[in-house]
């Protein structure tokens, strides 16, 4: 058992080891904020000790005794646990590894400081509830970790654990064991104005010496207000600090720490410079952007350096005031290509429309610039939507699959409602109006769609994804080899189920079989029109099967597919050696395979009720994610036509009609008047929409907009783009060496050549064909049902996905190898 972690191995979501001061140190490092050197004794280190010790039995047994009515059984019980905790022996492997981690850190002062798997999270704050101790050398090291232990139980805790209604829950204590900065000055700082609530002001607290005088009250610290935008000084307030705390040498009454007298011009000095008050002020910003919530900030100077020792979020703050006051914070959540500002429009409608439904109206807005757009989330009400649908799906498992076949039920509605409604070569006799009612109309049924496809994909919001997880926990139950557990994840997670990609080019090899050998070194160029004059009844069909699925690879903005694009395909196909008995023959085998090995591991298996839903779901899941963006591709292909035909009565180009909300389009059309070109650059720009808890749609352009995204929308962390490792999830297994191409978007297509290595930000399926061109596929996002993932299972190629840097640190024509085996991505040369 390993019963230490070093910061560099934590991050935020470690706080069930670390606990929660030990984790978000480490999730600071692991982002450049400024944070001193060490190491965490982990939470299960103090289980272990209490089981080794025999102690967790008497603990309990004490804390049954106490009524927190009764003051004395509080002070009784606390006094009864800590001695245990502090005299019996600690176990001879903890203590090694704890005194061999302080030598490697080649730390001489420390700060050891106790960190509840229940701390510094929203709901609970354990400040100033356990206990800290400061300048601690390796002569008294173990005994502080003891001590860190037994303040878990001090009279202090053990009420607030009962207040908080916490008695019946397990908290453990970690300790962190960090190195001492020597502070010059130290203090505390709000990354939002604590009284104020104002979301545009920090307030700094600072005084001489050690952060623990002003922690502790002994002392009244200079307090400085700085605005976030702009990064401004606007209040200095200067107190009169008579004494220090500083270290010291021996032993004192406050452990290795002794108070100093100051002289009268000491302690009359502003602390801060003006200087360093901006300095600290953008440390504190990072640290609240990268959380996405207000913190309660210590820091320390030494040697003209900020050092931050703990960051933990504000739970004082009136959460209802906040989002009345609009100053909630949005931050980045995903992106997305060349997102139209009409399919903006129509998502923030749909979740308008379905606001009652899922309830979760106010967690997605939308950020476009230059034509790139990025959702943006509410962090708070989005994690509360996701809650709730985990809590829903806990309880009603089926609840996932009614979403997944209203995905379907709404793909179906939509395909029968354009047959009947939307014939592409009448929308020229349409008049005004009568376009604008088919709009509105085309309108309801996209957002429809949008607005199933975010509810479903919230249930892979951040780490959590509740279907994966739970069937991971499901096969490594039963399955205790690796290898095998692989293998079963990928037969539960493959749809025997046919896509439309499959299905279309099945009937593309279907009708291709016929065509000479040497085709395409007769018609090199795939000049379509030379191509008919001899093979006019094979180009007919391929014509017909354009007609059908021009759509498929369209995603928001086309092009759609060509009967050129359509023969490219065939040719690559053909140069692999891909035919279509063959491919038919294996896909059929594929599938009778699967579902033979499905009845073999469910019978070694012997799933509950509960593991049957999640066997049942996985496999729809993993169809039904490609299945929704099938029918925005198909949307949007539809909705080229209609705004095609919109763009010419206005004298505008396709383009610019993308960016025409659905009322400035009425404004025009309705009466006959020119389009605004000036605002449809402005929305082009840079635009803002927010659906509100009314089901009202905000739109934020120009000045109105910069403003916002000053102060609401924080920027994502820069990565480091120069390590020469990446690491992500494996997808599909393998290991392959090839030449790096970035493609992100269908033009970028081109470049990519059989062999290369794929390299994208999250895979769509308007870049299928590249994708079956590649060695292997490497991803920013995406976990192990995301698109790549279930087209990489499907091709049988190498791939990695979720490694968040690979689009930052690789370029085109760096030679990578791919290790899928082990997730590792090694740069072999740029």
């Amino acid at each position: 058992m390993k019963y230490t972690r070093n910061f560099n191995e934590l991050t935020k979501n470690d706080a069930h080891i670390a606990g929660g001061k030990g984790a978000s140190l480490g999730e600071m490092l692991q982002h450049h904020i400024p944070v001193p050197d060490g190491y965490v004794v982990t939470a299960n280190t103090f289980d272990y000790f209490t089981r080794e010790t025999d102690l967790i039995q008497e603990i309990d047994a004490i804390l049954d005794t106490v009524d927190t009515k009764t003051i004395h059984t509080v002070e009784h019980a606390s006094e009864k646990i800590q001695a245990l905790i502090k005299h019996v022996e600690m176990p001879q492997d903890i203590a090694d590894e704890v005194l061999v981690q302080y030598k490697n850190h080649n730390m001489e002062y420390v700060a050891v400081r106790s960190s509840a798997t229940a701390e510094d999270g929203a709901d609970h704050a354990w400040a100033g509830q356990l206990d800290s101790y400061l300048n601690t050398t390796e002569e008294n090291l173990l005994e502080m970790v003891q001590s860190c232990w037994a303040s878990l139980f001090t009279p202090r805790a053990i009420f607030y654990r009962f207040e908080k209604g916490l008695h019946s829950t397990h908290i453990s204590v970690a300790v962190v064991i960090q190195k001492m900065v020597n502070s010059e000055k130290s203090g505390i700082a709000f990354s939002v104005h604590p009284v104020t609530e104002d979301y545009n002001q920090i307030i700094i607290e600072a005084g001489l010496g050690l952060g623990e005088a002003i922690v502790s009250g002994s002392v009244t610290p200079d307090s400085y207000v700085v605005t976030k935008e702009p990064l401004e000084i606007i209040d200095t307030n200067i107190n009169t600090q008579n004494k220090a705390l500083y270290r010291s040498s021996t032993k004192t009454e406050h452990g290795f720490n002794e108070w100093k007298d100051l002289s009268e011009a000491e302690a009359n000095q502003q602390v801060l410079t003006k200087e360093q008050i901006i300095e600290l002020s953008s440390i504190i910003i990072t640290i609240e952007n990268h959380y996405g919530f207000p913190c309660d900030i210590e820091w320390a100077f030494e040697d003209e350096t900020f050092y931050i020792v703990q960051s933990r979020p504000i739970t004082t703050l009136n959460k209802e005031a906040k989002i009345d006051q609009k100053k909630e914070k949005w931050v980045i959540a995903a992106g997305d290509f060349n997102t139209p500002f009409i399919k903006n429009y129509c998502t923030a409608l749909g979740y308008a429309n379905y606001k009652k439904k899922y309830g979760f109206i106010k967690s997605v807005g939308v950020l476009s610039r230059d034509g790139d757009s990025e959702y943006i989330v509410l962090l708070s009400t989005w994690e509360k939507a996701h809650e709730s649908l985990k809590k829903i799906i806990t309880n009603e498992p089926k609840y996932l699959e009614n979403i997944i076949e209203n995905i379907e039920i709404s793909g179906a509605d939509f395909n029968e409602w354009t047959k009947e409604n939307f014939v592409f070569d009448i929308l020229d006799k349409l008049n005004n109006k009568q376009l604008l009612n088919l709009l509105e109309i085309f309108i309801q049924k996209q957002s429809h769609l949008y607005t199933l496809g975010t509810v479903f994909s919230i249930l892979d919001y951040g780490e959590y994804k509740f279907v994966e997880n739970n069937l991971n926990k499901i096969i490594n139950k039963n399955f205790k080899n690796k290898e095998n557990c692989n293998q079963v994840f990928e037969v539960f997670t493959t749809p025997t189920s046919c896509s439309f990609e499959k299905e279309q080019e099945l009937e593309l090899l279907n009708l291709s079989k016929d065509i000479p050998d040497d085709f395409f070194d007769e018609y090199v160029s795939l000049d379509i029109s030379k191509i008919k004059l001899n093979h006019s009844v094979f180009i007919n069909e391929l014509e017909k099967h354009t007609e059908k699925w021009a759509w498929l690879y369209y995603s928001y903005m086309g092009p759609a597919y060509s009967e050129k694009d359509f023969l490219n395909i065939i040719k690559d196909l053909t140069k692999q050696g891909v035919n279509y008995e063959e491919r038919s023959r294996k896909h059929t085998d594929e599938i009778n395979s699967i579902r033979k090995k499905r009845e073999k591991y469910i019978q070694v298996i012997k799933p509950n009720e509960f593991e049957k839903s999640i066997l049942n779901i996985a496999e729809k899941m993993v169809w039904a994610k490609p299945r929704r963006k099938d029918y925005q591709s198909k949307s949007y292909y539809h909705l080229s036509f209609l705004l095609k035909e919109i763009a010419n009565r206005l004298n505008i180009t396709l383009n610019q009609s993308f960016y025409c909300s659905l009322d400035m389009l009425k404004e025009t059309l309705e009466n006959n008047a020119s389009i605004d070109i000036e605002k449809i650059e402005t929305i082009k720009n840079l635009h803002i929409i927010i659906p509100s808890e009314d089901a009202e749609v905000f739109v934020y352009l120009g000045k109105e907009a910069e403003q916002f995204c000053k102060l609401e929308i924080q920027a994502k962390p820069v990565k480091d783009k120069n390590t020469t490792e990446i690491k992500g999830s494996t997808a599909y297994k393998g290991k392959v060496i090839g030449i790096v191409k970035i493609i992100n978007k269908p033009q970028e297509m081109e470049k990519m050549e059989i062999g290369n290595i794929l390299v994208s930000l999250a895979t769509t399926p308007d870049i299928i064909t590249a994708m079956k061109k590649a060695a292997a596929i490497i991803t920013d996002k995406g976990g192990l049902t995301c698109h790549a993932a279930i087209v990489a299972r499907e091709l049988k190629i190498p791939t990695i996905v979720g490694t968040e840097i690979a689009t930052q640190v690789l370029q085109d024509g760096d030679f990578v190898e791919v290790d899928a085996d082990t997730g590792i991505i090694k740069i072999i040369s740029k």
